[in-house]
């Protein structure tokens, strides 16, 4: 997961030890967050053309809001 933000994929939520152990962490930035963050909200993304796989459909239908 580092390696694909560290080339740009978008960000990602590692325990701080995987970051400190990581040899890429200088390529990286973290964002301080508070000791307990309370509930957070997480996005579900998926290519357009992977919708009629129906694994796929089935996780997406299942990550849309209610």
């Amino acid at each position: 997961m580092l390696t694909l933000v560290a080339l740009g994929y978008g960000i990602g939520i590692v325990p701080g030890l995987v970051l400190q152990q990581s040899s890429i962490r200088s390529r990286l930035h973290q964002v301080p967050t508070p000791s307990s963050p309370g509930e957070l909200s997480i996005g579900a993304c998926v290519r357009h053309t992977d919708l009629h796989r129906p694994l796929v459909a089935a996780a997406w239908a299942a990550a849309q809001p209610i």
